[in-house]
């Protein structure tokens, strides 16, 4: 009787790939650039990535961002120089001074800078993916996070697998560990002699995220052993109603919208004949072409209620630079001067 290979349950490799396939998140030919931070997440999908590079037959090119913010962020970015060169892959690493932004807005500015860096450096590679390391524990602290802060159908859709670059639709972000847990990801690193770095940031009780890490999930824990995985399937559930309800919302907008140069005019009577129930999504979709990023809930109700219950003219404004005018019949909405 021949031997019978024993599947290692600690390999990713089959997972991810199957993540890959599912969603087509790479496909023949593709030029892929992966962020790496040098953490537990970045590390792994480096690894795995390099394992797939010859089967699905496409090219990964690395990049780092030195947000200057840490002692340790020049340790990190030699760290993952090192790691390019031990795998023979080429690196682009660039460097934001944000030491100076208030905290308050810190992981915002910091994510923001990150998303403009990996367009910068996918332009100038010709990409047409940016890989991404989030995993299935990010997804569970995203949707909390949201619902802690005040959302809507579209937060408790999470994080996607994948989604267009903001202003480049042909490149595409993809994120081949999300329905992985970090727990499985460390065992990868493990088994294999992996090194990484770690962020000191990410057990600091300021941010909220760290918090529900390191409190609230463990917590729910208790309550039902599975909750990260319920969280996963309740973003995909939110993500898959929200397509149909946004491309449902849209078919309205010819009959309520105007477009005049850098101005969206909003016909009030005509949007108070919409369905109440999709008048916010028609809105956000409505204001999706001169926003940088998506209106929040609260913002999107603010609007709602200016058109439905503002008397005269009146304005608002709105986060992204925008300003909204109730002027007789109608409501403008326009960039600030």
């Amino acid at each position: 009787m021949g031997c019978v290979p024993i599947f290692n349950l600690m390999d990713l490799l089959p997972k991810v790939n199957q993540t890959i396939k599912r969603y087509s998140l790479i496909e023949k030919g593709d030029r892929v650039l992966l962020g790496v931070s040098g953490g537990p997440d970045s590390v792994a999908l480096l690894h795995l990535l390099s394992r797939l590079k010859k089967r699905l037959k496409f090219s990964l090119l690395l990049c780092h961002l030195n947000h200057g913010l840490r002692k340790e962020a020049g340790e990190d970015a030699r760290f993952v120089k090192e790691l390019a060169n031990s795998f023979s892959l080429p690196i682009t690493v660039g460097k934001r001074d944000l030491s100076k932004a208030r905290k308050s807005s810190l992981e915002e500015k910091a994510r923001d800078a990150r998303y403009q860096f990996f367009a910068q450096v996918a332009k100038k590679y010709r990409v047409n993916r940016i890989a991404l390391g989030h995993n299935l524990d990010d997804q569970a602290e995203t949707i909390l996070l949201r619902i802690i802060r005040g959302t809507g159908l579209l937060g408790l859709g999470g994080i996607k697998v994948k989604r267009s670059l903001e202003d480049n639709p042909g490149v595409q972000i993809i994120r081949p560990l999300l329905k992985v847990g970090r727990e499985q990801i460390l065992d990868y690193l493990k088994e294999r002699k992996l090194s990484f770095v770690t962020d000191s940031s990410n057990i600091s009780p300021v941010y909220l995220r760290n918090r529900i890490r390191a409190e609230l999930l463990p917590l729910l824990s208790e309550y039902n052993p599975q909750i990260k995985e319920s969280l996963a399937k309740l973003a995909i559930a939110c993500q898959e109603d929200f397509a149909f309800i946004e491309k449902t919302a849209a078919s309205f907008l010819d009959k309520i919208l105007k477009r005049k140069e850098q101005k969206l005019i909003i016909k009030i009577k005509e949007f108070s004949k919409t369905p109440q129930n999709l008048q916010k999504e028609i809105l956000r979709v409505a204001i999706k072409s001169l926003a940088k990023k998506p209106l929040t809930f609260s913002a999107i109700e603010s609007l709602q209620s200016l058109i439905t219950k503002g008397k005269g003219r009146s304005s608002l404004s709105l986060p992204g630079g925008l300003v909204a005018t109730r002027i007789h019949k109608d409501l403008v909405i326009s960039l600030y001067k």
